[in-house]
């Protein structure tokens, strides 16, 4: 039983994972995103796919040592030495980057864990419902 609760929560801590599919694109994609008058455009990855973003869409820079720095699309600067993000009080070296991405939510993902988790969850019920012994009441 110990075991089943365990994977139930192990999946669930990893289900905000799995939501996501993430797309790098070069920092001159990137920087198309930096323009205020626009409120969605189109990127193109480095692996040659168009995604459409817009002012909601999760977009980062991720540093050299791997933190994600989130930046709000259409409300950040970037030069040649600095990206700057004040609505998020980021101002961000150039030369410490090392990536910039695009998240995009997964509906497929999304329903897969879900399903595992519901699955794992039915499991443990009915395993807890074959291997319980018979009540035998009190004073019995």
């Amino acid at each position: 039983m110990k075991v089943v609760v365990s994977a139930i929560l192990v999946v669930c801590m990893f289900s905000t994972f799995g939501c996501y599919n993430t797309y790098y694109v070069s920092r001159q994609e990137f920087s198309k995103l930096q323009n205020s008058t626009i409120r969605q455009t189109t990127l193109n990855t480095l692996e040659n796919q168009k995604i459409l973003v817009t002012w909601n869409t999760r977009v980062y820079a991720r540093s050299k040592g791997g933190k994600r720095y989130q930046v709000t699309p259409f409300n950040f600067k970037l030069t040649d030495s600095q990206l700057v993000a004040s609505d998020r009080d980021l101002l961000l070296e150039i030369h410490g980057l090392q990536s910039y991405e695009v998240d995009h939510f997964s509906t497929w993902k999304t329903v897969g864990w879900v399903a595992l988790g519901l699955a794992l969850a039915a499991g443990a019920i009915v395993g807890v419902v074959f291997t319980a012994g018979k009540d035998k009441g009190y004073g019995n």
